[in-house]
């Protein structure tokens, strides 16, 4: 498996989990500041752990996963939370 593609599965369970954790909170601002802080260890962890220097990697590459990956478990786990 290429770096590429380990950054874009790092990426879309990060989001998974920050919308999970979305779910729980009330305040946007918190929300934000959750998914704010998950990019960024995102992107720290890139640099650190994939030893990527190409601004792509580091900052592009699997940011829309990322992103789609919060919106959608944020509505499937409030969705279970508030049928259940």
């Amino acid at each position: 498996m290429e770096i590429g593609d380990k950054i874009l599965i790092m990426r879309g369970i990060m989001g998974f989990i920050v919308g999970m954790i979305s779910t729980s909170i009330q305040s946007s601002i918190l929300v934000l500041a959750w998914v704010v802080s998950f990019y960024i260890f995102s992107v720290i962890f890139t640099i650190f752990i994939f030893r990527q220097t190409r601004l792509w990697l580091v900052f592009g590459k699997g940011t829309a996963i990322f992103f789609t990956s919060w919106f959608l478990s944020l509505i499937m786990v409030y969705n279970l939370v508030l049928r259940g």
